[in-house]
């Protein structure tokens, strides 16, 4: 399932959706409700970011001090800078250190999910947990269309990984000269 990002992306926010409801009861527990809501948010977006980081072979090191920006202001922070940052460590992640291209071009693609994924779950007013499990998802929906606006990240390759047509033609160029 790994093999297609934006399907795994849609499905990751699916099941996150679905989690979030149990995930955010269970850390009520243990923290107020606004702390216990953006521990989850923090949880989510550090789960999808080992994903993204499994995709494009970037080092897990490199994406672990945004995660724990996150996570430390998800204990202290206010709830809307919370929002603000997880967008901006999402995309750091993402554009920064995953899938590295032109940076005219990532500004804008992290510019246009990013403001289109919170627009969209801002106009949905969550107010309560399952209304926010659909605005997971919701939001998941839009970050998946991060793979066809940056295609290079789709086909995130080894230097060393042949395309497969080259893989082939260095095959029968092999057995064509006897050296096989």
């Amino acid at each position: 399932m790994t093999n297609n990002p934006m399907r795994t992306t849609i499905v990751f926010g699916l099941l996150s959706g679905m989690a979030f409801i149990p995930a955010h009861m269970a850390a009520g527990w243990f923290f107020l409700p606004d702390p216990a809501f953006r521990i989850v948010v923090s949880i989510v977006i550090g789960l999808y970011t080992l994903l993204l980081v499994r995709w494009s072979r970037a080092g897990g090191a490199a994406a672990l001090f945004p995660i724990l920006v996150l996570m430390a202001f998800a204990v202290s922070g206010t709830h809307r800078g919370f929002l603000i940052l997880s967008l901006l460590v999402l995309g750091w992640v993402r554009s920064g250190i995953c899938f590295q291209g032109s940076p005219a071009r990532r500004i804008l693609t992290e510019a246009l999910l990013g403001l289109g994924g919170g627009l969209l779950v801002q106009s949905f007013a969550p107010r309560t947990p399952v209304a926010w499990a659909m605005g997971v998802w919701m939001f998941f929906l839009i970050q998946s269309l991060y793979f066809v606006l940056a295609p290079s990240a789709q086909t995130a390759r080894k230097a060393d990984d042949p395309d497969e047509f080259e893989h082939a033609k260095r095959q029968a160029e092999a057995i064509l000269s006897g050296n096989r």
